[in-house]
């Protein structure tokens, strides 16, 4: 009679939680269109600058204004890294927001993010105030943040975070082809720039109205989604499974990943914030990451002229001809790298976490080798190998950021982790180019000097990823024992 009772007693919850994973697979796909269409699409920027080129917005710069001119280059790239610039720069301070006010602050990023479009596509630059370059700004100042921000999502599907995590993360990657498909559709269609752009503005304004339906909290493990219109959006269903709580604090399990309303601001975010900081964990990921973005920075930024040094061609010609063919190709090829991305999920959730990177950490390995062979086809292999391992691992990190930060401060701490790396990253991807254009190195000699360090980041970083899982798998089993107790 008693389990009969139970039976009886549990199916409202069972409806109620088929009822709420149909919201959440509704939340989770609609997040990855928004990442598609807002968040890395400056990645593309290139591709949209090639519209605007032509287009002849910033013509009036040159001083032949019905030819294209070397200001109107300068000033662009001058646009994008200024831009750059102050996305990274902001993005602490909009993931403190994040945090404090929850997912439905979305709202105000995805409402710069189509104003931006809107005033890029119908913007006059010719005034006392710059539409285009304001526009800009608007459209891509809260990039970086929208990864962090629908990380928490992965909590609704406590047995595939690392999948969901990795996967919305990657999506970042690829939303540098929206702009791609910008350009296509304008040089093929014969259509304005501001027509172009229209459908791109419409659909992220429609993003807005979800943004703000969205939850004022972020979602903690064990927590499930409904949706009510006299709730005004979706609203959350706390979840009151301990061990679902305590899993989501891995390595620290003294402080609760929520916002109760019994906690100080001290003990809630302040405190869990700080120890992740200066935190092991911190450190290890953040010089893999560091070391990694530098070395890709460096090879992608220099992959023309590198191509050019290993083909041996003697003919100034031959050798820029050579070098543009291939680095078109490696740029078409660089945002389906991502994919890898997606299966690091799937790996570190049927895996684990020190197994799956030993993919990321191979194919790192991997390309550092196979940028001292000197014949060009190889370097396809390298490329793919580059951005194949930048994508797992960043799949990887923040699968791991999904499971040992406190949700209620990830986006605070993913700030921080980004903010620090943009200061290092700029000056030694500077420093490595010095090397070849001021001190006479070849690309090669560069390219030895950071095998050595690829190989001790990728061997740290495996080595603590299985230190952090034993140290958690004691005190799980510590935890499950003290309750067997009690």
């Amino acid at each position: 009679m008693g389990n009969i009772k139970k039976d009886l007693e549990s199916k409202p919850l069972i409806s109620e939680k088929d009822n709420t994973s149909k919201t959440a697979i509704v939340m989770v796909i609609m997040a990855s269109f928004q990442m598609l269409v807002s968040s890395g699409i400056m990645l593309g920027w290139q591709s949209l600058a090639n519209v605007i080129k032509s287009s002849g917005t910033y013509r009036f710069l040159c001083e032949d204004p019905s030819l294209p001119c070397m200001k109107e280059e300068v000033y662009l790239a001058n646009l994008m890294s200024t831009v750059i610039s102050i996305q990274m720069f902001l993005v602490i301070f909009l993931g403190i927001f994040m945090d404090l006010f929850g997912p439905k602050f979305m709202g105000i990023c995805q409402t710069f993010s189509a104003l931006g479009t809107f005033m890029i596509a119908y913007g006059n630059p010719q005034g006392n105030i710059d539409y285009v370059w304001y526009g800009a700004l608007l459209q891509n100042i809260c990039g970086c943040v929208y990864i962090p921000s629908f990380i928490h999502l992965a909590n609704l599907f406590p047995n595939k975070r690392a999948v969901i995590s990795s996967t919305l993360s990657t999506l970042y990657g690829f939303s540098s082809l929206t702009f791609l498909v910008v350009q296509i559709v304008y040089d093929n269609l014969s259509v304005s720039m501001s027509n172009v752009l229209l459908p791109l503005g419409i659909i992220q304004g429609l993003f807005v109205i979800y943004s703000f339906l969205l939850p004022n909290n972020t979602i903690q493990i064990g927590d499930k989604c409904s949706f009510s219109l006299k709730k005004f959006g979706f609203y959350i269903i706390k979840g009151n499974n301990p061990s679902e709580k305590i899993e989501n604090n891995l390595n620290v399990p003294t402080y609760e990943a929520d916002n109760s309303d019994s906690k100080s601001i001290l003990t809630s975010k302040i405190i869990p914030l700080y120890n992740k900081i200066f935190s092991k964990l911190f450190v290890v990921q953040f010089l893999l990451e560091l070391f990694l973005v530098v070395s890709v920075n460096f090879y992608v930024s220099t992959l023309s002229l590198q191509i050019e040094e290993i083909s041996g061609l003697t003919t100034e010609k031959e050798r820029k001809s050579v070098g543009h063919f291939w680095s078109t190709i490696f740029t078409f090829i660089a945002p389906f790298g991502s994919i890898l991305g997606i299966l690091e999920g799937f790996l570190v959730d049927s895996f684990g976490l020190w197994k799956s990177a030993l993919v990321p950490s191979f194919l790192l390995i991997s390309c550092a080798l196979l940028k001292l062979v000197p014949a060009v086809p190889y370097q396809v292999l390298t490329f793919i190998a580059y951005t194949t391992s930048q994508e797992a691992f960043f799949s990887a990190a923040y699968s791991l950021f999904a499971v040992a930060i406190p949700t209620n401060v990830m986006c605070t701490f993913v700030g921080i982790n980004l903010i620090l790396q943009s200061f290092p990253v700029g000056y030694l991807t500077r420093t490595l180019v010095s090397l070849v254009s001021d001190e006479g190195w070849s690309f090669r000699d560069v390219n030895t000097m950071l095998v050595f360090p690829a190989i001790i980041v990728s061997v740290t970083y495996v080595k603590f990823l299985y230190s952090f899982e034993k140290n958690n798998r004691k005190n799980k089993s510590k935890v499950t024992n003290d309750q067997t107790v009690v």
